[in-house]
């Protein structure tokens, strides 16, 4: 059987921790990339002060980088 799974393609920066906010990754999904934290999906709408979405991203920016990391990782 084939699951999928679906989370909202917002992400934040982020320089704090946040401990036990979640007990899954796909509600508590956190990402460092070029030594930036990133929260993603349904963490950054619950704990992100305001999340950015971007559409039609190029491969070559970081936010494409950040969703397809994420959705790898889901995966």
């Amino acid at each position: 059987m084939l699951k999928s799974f679906i989370f909202p393609s917002v992400y934040e920066a982020i320089n704090r921790e946040l401990p036990n906010v979640s007990d899954n990754l796909l509600n508590g999904m956190r990402l460092k990339l070029n030594e930036e934290d990133y929260i993603i999906g349904n963490l950054a709408l619950t704990e992100g002060y305001s999340p950015h979405k971007n559409f039609n991203s190029s491969p070559t920016e970081n936010e494409y980088n950040i969703l397809s990391k994420a959705a790898l990782l889901l995966t």
